[in-house]
């Protein structure tokens, strides 16, 4: 029997290892384009998540806007500070231009106590509503930076999940293997 054997029809180790050696860098190819495929699909899901998110930012930062831009125009009609701007410009042109009998009769003391007195005035008001737009401000800054920290959080509990859910499918035919009789003995029949 083994003298109807012909050794020069069987292939030879070089061409088996050769074959071996394909098949392996053929394998690890697949691989590579399969676990390339898994990072783009990854990419693309982030990327999703950061445009929704960008979205948020801006809707949030769009909405602190208006109000604070609301906000400033209500302010300044209440606290009437273009009103106490004028009167101050009118008081220091009238200043400039009284003369001497103005001076000598005490008319200059009392515009300039009366430009003092608005002054005050306008100063307070004007913190005051520094004030209060400082406080709009600091809950938009607020409010974006817990935006900021949920958004982390976000991306990171999604790209845990995906990497988990890529390291799933890349292993999951392996593990299989390792112990095939868990998936293929039946369970005991109770009779």
């Amino acid at each position: 029997m083994l003298g109807d054997l012909d050794l020069n029809s069987l292939p030879r180790a070089s061409t088996l290892k050769k074959s071996a050696k394909n098949a392996e860098k053929e394998k690890r190819a697949a691989a590579g384009r399969k676990r390339d495929a898994l990072e783009e699909r990854k990419a693309l899901i982030l990327a999703a998540l950061q445009d929704r998110q960008i979205q948020e930012r801006a809707e949030i930062f769009k909405k602190h806007h208006t109000r604070i831009e609301k906000a400033k125009d209500e302010l300044s009609i209440y606290y009437a500070l273009s009103e106490h701007k004028r009167d101050i410009e009118t008081l220091n042109i009238r200043l400039r231009k009284i003369g001497f009998l103005g001076r000598l009769f005490g008319r200059h003391r009392k515009m300039e106590a009366e430009k003092e007195e608005k002054l005050k005035t306008l100063s307070n008001a004007q913190m005051r509503f520094n004030e209060m737009i400082e406080s709009l401000e600091m809950k938009r800054d607020r409010e974006l930076e817990q935006l900021s920290h949920k958004q982390s959080e976000q991306v990171r509990k999604l790209t845990l999940e995906l990497d988990a859910q890529f390291f799933e499918r890349e292993h999951a035919p392996q593990r299989r293997s390792r112990n095939p009789d868990r998936y293929s003995i039946p369970p005991p029949s109770r009779r």
